[in-house]
């Protein structure tokens, strides 16, 4: 479903700058330059977040909030955030008064703007996670918030907590085990953190792979399991303006963006108790059976049986995520492009992996 956004700032500059910068998130948006015709819009319309100026003739700011609270109460699903100049006592208590979610306060960083509208846009997908049976609302909370902390932990030069992770995954492996992981996975279908989503499917599908296929241990497929949540946290020391950007690189970025995978390992190094196959699933999973992939160029069997299968689990997931810059391929679109690449995936594995994930979700088109 697509995500709207109001912005209500009277400056038309300001509104092209905020609008340009909800594109790159794959969101809509609509422009409102007062309270007034902000208040009108949300009557007609449902906007997931509204970006909120505070100083506009006609209406402004904190009395379209008090005629908005007014008209749709308190537990509107809608976030308010205050986008402003102004952050002085009277302003912030007024803002709380009538629960403005967050400030930003002008001028600011794009990547800061980037971050916090992804973030409140999502609450309202997490708020839906209550209804979700409790090992699964928990599986998604702790990955979301144990990968939050140690994103910026890894940015601090910190290392990894790997027994927290290894725990994740131990419930990721026993949901996966019980073919109980389709509520996991729907849960996250609508959230846009990438990364986090990302790593948490590319960890349940490869968990799949490992216990439906290869037959894993519950303890092998665990530390697996581990690999796939783990494989792309070197991201967080790749430039927001390269990392937001998302596709449609220019050389040297592409170059920037491949460099996430040194990260990774980097990091693991530096870390404790980090098992070798969390080390190369990291290490392998941009590889190719030609040596086109990346960061080793690696050949044929250079690349070993657990590096084929975490590459295709992440090419996988990577191309039926939502991205700004693409849709979200169907299992049936995804395979057609997996299954006529066999220079770059192991094309028997791609095929076992396929009937795994029928196997997994019947109704799934074949």
């Amino acid at each position: 479903m697509e995500k709207k956004v109001l912005i209500v700032d009277d400056n038309l500059e300001m509104r092209q700058l905020l609008a340009m910068g909800l594109k790159k998130l794959g969101y809509a948006s609509h422009g409102a330059p007062n309270g007034k015709i902000a208040l009108q819009e949300t009557r007609e319309n449902k906007y997931a977040l509204i970006l909120l100026d505070v100083e506009m003739p006609v209406m402004d700011g904190f009395a379209f909030l008090k005629a908005f609270r007014a008209e749709q109460g308190y537990e509107t699903d809608t976030n308010i955030m205050m986008v402003t100049a102004h952050r002085d006592r009277e302003t912030v208590e007024k803002a709380v008064k009538y629960r403005a979610c967050d400030f930003l306060v002008k001028p600011f960083q794009i990547s800061q703007f980037l971050h916090k509208v992804s973030r409140w846009i999502n609450v309202g997908v997490e708020k839906s996670w209550s209804r979700l049976k409790p090992e699964h609302e928990n599986i998604l909370r702790l990955t979301m918030t144990t990968l939050d902390r140690t994103w910026d932990g890894v940015v601090e030069n910190k290392p990894i907590q790997f027994q927290e992770f290894l725990e994740i995954s131990g419930m990721i492996t026993e949901s996966a085990a019980q073919k109980d992981a389709k509520g996991l996975l729907d849960a996250v279908k609508d959230h846009d953190a990438y990364t986090f989503v990302h790593s948490l499917r590319t960890g349940i599908f490869l968990s799949m792979f490992a216990l439906e296929h290869f037959q894993f241990s519950r303890e092998d497929a665990q530390i697996i399991t581990s690999g796939g949540v783990l494989h792309d946290i070197g991201k967080a020391r790749t430039p927001l303006t390269v990392l937001n950007k998302g596709g449609g690189f220019e050389p040297e970025e592409w170059l920037v963006m491949q460099e996430h995978v040194q990260h990774t390992v980097d990091i693991l190094h530096a870390s404790e108790n980090i098992p070798e196959p969390v080390i190369e699933i990291a290490w392998c999973h941009h590889e190719k059976l030609d040596g086109t992939g990346y960061p080793r160029h690696l050949k044929g069997d250079e690349i070993g049986p657990l590096a084929r299968m975490a590459a295709i689990a992440d090419a996988y997931v990577a191309l039926t995520d939502r991205r700004v810059y693409k849709p979200a391929f169907s299992h049936e679109k995804t395979f057609e492009i997996l299954e006529g690449a066999p220079k770059h995936f192991d094309n028997d594995l791609v095929k076992d992996f396929k009937k795994v994930i029928q196997n997994y979700f019947p109704g799934i088109e074949k």
